[in-house]
């Protein structure tokens, strides 16, 4: 059982609730492990340029809304439609190279499990923001 998804299990992006770091529990890194987490996202583009995409890819969604965001990070917060339960989502990119590693990290605010709606949802937001940087790179110099 696990509320609490990151595309990276040694060192995942911070969710930060109040001014206070939320650590990513031991136990759902096993679990991760065996159920196929979702991977990070390399990108072939320079981290501004991504996180234009991700950004995008954010405001497409209207059970997404954002929240802090700025150089090499972004938070949004992800309600339910049907319960209104809330999810908070961090995103940090590095760059590596000519490349930008994406990852992604989904938790539950209730509830010891969330039926794979955060691996869903890092997914989700990978696919659409991969989508968001193609349009970018074909329309701008």
């Amino acid at each position: 059982m696990i509320n609490d998804v990151s595309t990276d299990l040694e060192d995942p992006p911070l969710i930060v609730l109040a001014n206070a770091p939320i650590a990513f529990p031991d136990g759902a890194r096993a679990a991760l492990s065996r159920s196929g987490k979702p991977s990070p996202w390399i990108a072939a583009a320079a981290p501004a340029r991504v996180q234009e995409a991700v950004l995008a890819a954010i405001a497409s969604r209207s059970d997404w809304s954002l929240g802090d965001n700025g150089p090499g990070h972004i938070t949004f917060l992800a309600t339910s439609k049907i319960f209104q339960f809330k999810d908070d989502v961090t995103i940090r990119l590095r760059e590596q190279g000519q490349y930008t590693r994406v990852d992604v990290r989904s938790r539950s605010r209730t509830g010891r499990s969330d039926l794979g709606a955060n691996a869903k949802r890092i997914r989700a937001l990978i696919n659409a923001s991969a989508a968001q940087l193609s349009l970018i790179q074909t329309s701008k110099p």
